[in-house]
């Protein structure tokens, strides 16, 4: 942040966004719940990192400390559609690196684990089209 406030020139905007806790985001809570019960020694936290950076207070206070002024911070939330339960675990499986993870502790285990967590997102969100909550962070600040 204090890279991105020096090379701002003044009147500018720094805008980005960081997804909420994943106690508001289903899918990928259901996905990382799901897996962790497979690996319970030593469960991936892939699905932890995505989400670590959401508390208000610490963004305010990291964008403060970089000398940003006027800092907006808006929640929003907005729904997660997917065709079908089936398309919604292949992506939150093989769509990012928790699939690397799955496979050093044991690739054999792929199979059960999506048909686990089909079940478990049709059971909740339903079988198709699958309908989720997700939220994210949106944040600007100004260069004074």
């Amino acid at each position: 942040m204090r890279e991105t406030y020096r090379v701002l020139k003044p009147g500018g905007t720094f805008l980005f966004s960081v997804w909420d806790a994943i106690e508001q985001n289903d899918l990928a809570r259901t996905a990382r719940d799901v897996i962790s019960k497979f690996f319970a020694d030593n469960p991936p936290d892939f699905y932890d990192v995505p989400f670590s950076f959401h508390n208000a207070d610490t963004i305010r206070s990291n964008l403060t400390v970089a000398g940003f002024k006027d800092i907006q911070l808006t929640l929003l939330p907005f729904p997660s559609i997917a065709v079908s339960a089936s398309a919604a675990t292949t992506g939150l499986i093989h769509g990012n690196p928790i699939i690397a993870a799955i496979r050093e502790r044991d690739e054999t285990r792929i199979p059960e684990i999506e048909a686990v967590l089909e079940g478990s997102i049709a059971d909740r969100y339903g079988a198709a089209p699958v309908a989720a909550k997700m939220q994210a962070l949106i944040c600007e600040a100004w260069r004074k």
